[in-house]
């Protein structure tokens, strides 16, 4: 198996992951003495009685989409599939850092493990992404 391949692999399993933490991931937000327990699958609905705000309810259906779209999008040929593989990696992070601006916290605050690997996941998709597209596009021009 090449390199390329090898790559597009750890870029799929990075996006499909972030999807999956949406389905089985739970987030645990502590306060002073109680505990809340949450699966962020309850907020792909926004009628649940979870009671999620409607921004992690865009952006548990952004990874959700996004993971399985871009799992697809990076095995495909041509460079635009690449490039919309690269953006949909990047979206949930600068989502992320947006909401918590506009809530008030730090850019980089987690309530828990799950919450940063859906930062994380699809982030390093997208960086791998560029690497994928800087290094192999010589590979792909006509040899002389």
């Amino acid at each position: 198996m090449n390199n390329r391949n090898k790559l597009k692999i750890v870029i799929s399993a990075l996006l499909v992951i972030g999807a999956l933490l949406v389905l089985f991931g739970k987030t645990v937000i502590k306060g002073p003495g109680f505990t809340l327990t949450y699966k962020f699958i309850d907020a792909l609905n926004p009628a649940s009685e979870a009671g999620f705000r409607t921004s992690t309810t865009v952006y548990c259906w952004i990874l959700l989409a996004g993971g399985i779209i871009g799992a697809v999008l990076v095995w495909l040929k041509p460079v635009w599939a690449k490039l919309i593989t690269c953006v949909i990696g990047f979206i949930p992070p600068i989502f992320h850092i947006i909401n918590n601006l506009r809530l008030g916290y730090g850019p980089f605050s987690f309530d828990g493990v799950c919450e940063f690997f859906m930062f994380f996941c699809p982030l390093a998709a997208a960086v791998l992404t560029i690497i994928l597209i800087v290094k192999f596009k010589e590979e792909d021009k006509p040899q002389e």
